[in-house]
Formats: C-alpha cells, structure tokens, sequence
C-alpha cells in the first residue's frame, strides 16, 4: 500500500489491511503534544488514557521523557506513552 491510498470501508472488494499489531501485551503510543502545553510535561508524570470503545477502563501511566525537539511544521513535541494490556483488549 502507497501513502495516499484510498482506504476503502468493509470488507468487501478493495479492503486492505493497514497493519498487523503483533506484540500487544503492551503497547506504545506516540501522542503530539501542542506547543502551548509542553512547558508543563514533566518526567514522569502521569498521564490519564481513555478510550471510548472501553468506557470505564481509564489508565494512568507516566510518560517517557520528551525528546525537547519541537516539529516546527506541526507546533508539536512528540511524546511516547508504554500502555499495559495484559488482556489484549
């Protein structure tokens, strides 16, 4: 698949799969953090995670150290968060 490929709905003729997760007993997100508010990102703080598709099921993690780089065509400092999911939901 191309960057700029039509992804289309279903599973009908055309639907492809984006990706596979492999390893999913934890997971890692990468989330951009507006300019704004990376002066109040610090090491280890907590961070709440929810999801709408698990109402309920919030989970606080603290956050990987920002890199300090800001990506100067979005406005935004790229932050890592590790997410147990020991029951791979």
């Amino acid at each position: 698949m191309s960057i700029g490929t039509l992804v289309s709905e279903g599973s009908g003729t055309g639907a492809r799969e984006l990706f596979r997760m492999v390893q999913v007993q934890s997971l890692r997100l990468h989330v951009p953090v507006p300019e704004p508010f990376v002066p109040s990102i610090k090491q280890g703080m907590e961070t709440a995670l929810a999801l709408r598709a698990y109402p309920g099921k919030d989970v606080q993690r603290p956050g990987q150290p920002p890199s300090g780089a800001i990506d100067p065509a979005s406005r935004t400092l790229l932050v890592e968060l590790k997410v147990p999911n020991a029951d791979a939901a």
